[in-house]
């Protein structure tokens, strides 16, 4: 898919802008997904399977140590289920019907990206808000060699290292182009000096005469 974007003025192409122009999904929604379709297949596997003893199986007679503890698979697929509003007590029967668990991972993932995208335009809002309360004014740089202006410090740092490398350039352009006049001039002049002059015919010796 080809994306043709005209960007007028300063206009700031965001992801959550990117997203609703393509259609595409985060990482974070296709992990979810991947772990929530997993999680089906090995519910569905027979008790015999390796891994639906790793899924549901736990250590006997051992005690996890206080504090905080490395997070398994299962504690991250509390929290998916959870980010998704899926149920952690009613989603087995659920991922026993193939069909209507893909219908629900689909549906709690696209509600839930939905959410994630609206919360972080709030969030930018906000925040575009607060600054624009707090600096009412914005502080403009000027650039001493060209005098483009810049609306932070740090652009006009990178636009200055450019602008004078620019300007060393077109100085040692310059510099050849002198330097090649310079040597092209004294040539003319000693080629000049190395002329021989003629003087004016004296009267009555003619150029036959020895």
């Amino acid at each position: 898919m080809t994306i043709y974007l005209t960007l007028i003025g300063t206009l700031v192409v965001t992801h959550t802008m990117l997203r609703r122009l393509t259609s595409w999904h985060c990482i974070i929604i296709i992990i979810m997904q991947s772990q929530l379709r997993w999680c089906g297949h090995v519910h569905r596997m027979p008790d015999s399977r390796i891994p639906k003893q790793l899924l549901y199986g736990q250590l006997a007679d051992i005690a996890r140590s206080q504090g905080g503890q490395r997070k398994r698979y299962k504690d991250h697929l509390r929290l998916t289920l959870k980010s998704c509003d899926i149920s952690n007590s009613s989603w087995e029967s659920i991922a026993s019907d193939r069909l209507k668990w893909r219908h629900l991972c689909h549906s709690s993932l696209v509600q839930f990206e939905n959410q994630r995208i609206a919360s972080l335009d709030d969030r930018r809002t906000c925040r575009k808000n607060q600054a624009s309360t707090s600096n009412p004014t914005v502080n403009t740089f000027s650039c001493m060699i060209c005098g483009r202006t810049c609306t932070s410090q740090i652009g006009m740092y990178a636009h200055q290292k450019q602008c004078n490398s620019t300007s060393a350039m077109d100085s040692r352009s310059c510099a050849t182009t002198s330097a090649g006049s310079t040597s092209t001039s004294s040539l003319e002049t000693r080629s000049r000096c190395h002329t021989p002059q003629l003087g004016p015919p004296i009267a009555g010796v003619h150029s036959d005469s020895v």
